[in-house]
């Protein structure tokens, strides 16, 4: 009995697996392994891209919005310079009143004025002065150019036809003038 019993033992053990067996399990982990790295650069590459992409959104959305400041800007500052037309016609009917001697329209006008001045302040537009100023093409529009006696008037303001606008430091309209240019006595 004890001999079966020995014998039995042995039939009940697990048959040995084949090596080729084994070998083909470790055979394939390993190139499941490879295909596991291969994935993971190919999240890494796609990973970059997308972080590109985003950067690249970003920044065009950036530029958009400085293109769409920079165009408002200048639909404001078009829009203002208009009303630079009405605060010309309003100096020649203070003009005109004043040559006929009418102080109740001088004053009322002045008022009118006065108040459309802080409006345009409000915006930021300010007048700057170029009567006796060095010309300055960057501020002055040369109407015309008036002979001079005087050498230092050569190249400045003698005369201003229509008033200059800044807004931010930069000219909003430039002074429309007359510029002295001297010429010698002979």
């Amino acid at each position: 009995m004890g001999a079966e019993l020995g014998l039995e033992r042995e039939q009940r053990q697990e048959p040995a697996v084949a090596p080729t067996y084994v070998q083909d399990l470790e055979a394939e982990v390993e190139r499941l392994r490879a295909e596991v790295e291969e994935h993971k650069e190919l999240a890494r590459k796609y990973a970059v891209k997308a972080h590109d992409a985003e950067v690249d959104i970003e920044r065009a959305k950036q530029r958009i919005e400085r293109e769409a400041a920079k165009e408002n800007e200048q639909r404001r500052r078009l829009f203002l310079v208009g009303f630079l037309d009405v605060l010309d016609n309003l100096d020649r009917a203070l003009q005109s009143a004043r040559s006929v001697g009418d102080v109740a329209v001088v004053e009322g006008v002045e008022l009118v004025r006065r108040d459309f001045l802080a409006k345009l302040a409000e915006y930021g537009v300010s007048h700057f002065e170029a009567l006796n100023k060095v010309f300055d093409p960057q501020r002055h529009e040369a109407l015309s150019r008036v002979p001079v006696p005087d050498p230092s008037l050569d190249g400045v303001v003698i005369a201003v036809i229509h008033e200059g606008y800044e807004i931010a430091g930069e000219t909003l309209r430039a002074a429309s003038v007359a510029v002295g240019q001297y010429i010698a006595q002979s």
